[in-house]
């Protein structure tokens, strides 16, 4: 039986993935992540973090790829400024939404999704932390509950056209 939830631990810092930058070379258009050189190494470490711990994760849980419906939570977790000695959220950039496509992107190259489009509910927060930097990921399969979602859907029309034929 493979498992519908898979939860692992990215030791790093959690780098966001913002929009392309577009460039022309020799007459053609060319497309990065990011618009700097040090954007797009944090970038580049941070997504294969990600890849090598949902991959490492797969192999210990025998988890395949998941095609179906999908729930994710992340956690994600900074280093504290001194500023921020007593806070526990972290309320400034990177935006989490930018973090979120990062971190999806990577869960589809590592192959624990099929596509990111699969994730139809999820949440994220971002938090200080004063010993682990990184995230928690979980990935939560969602395709029994849909199935049964639609088998009680069914039983609900089916009673409706009962009492309607009454």
């Amino acid at each position: 039986m493979n498992p519908t939830e898979i939860e692992f631990d990215v030791p790093g810092l959690p780098a966001p993935q913002g929009s392309k930058s577009a460039f022309v070379v020799n007459g053609r258009a060319v497309l990065v992540d990011g618009t700097s050189k040090p954007g797009r190494a944090a970038l580049k470490a941070w997504r294969e973090a990600v890849e090598t711990a949902a991959i490492a994760a797969m192999l210990a849980t025998g988890c395949p790829t998941m095609t179906g419906p999908v729930e994710v939570a992340i956690k994600f977790r900074f280093p504290r400024p001194a500023s921020a000695a007593l806070r526990v959220r972290h309320a400034t950039k990177p935006d989490g939404d930018k973090l979120v496509r990062a971190t999806f992107d990577a869960l589809v190259t590592a192959k624990l999704l099929a596509d990111d489009s699969l994730v139809w509910h999820h949440s994220a927060s971002k938090f200080y932390s004063d010993d682990r930097l990184g995230a928690t990921v979980v990935v939560h399969d969602s395709s029994e509950d849909e199935r049964a979602d639609q088998i009680e859907r069914r039983a609900v029309i089916q009673r409706r056209r009962l009492s309607i034929v009454r």
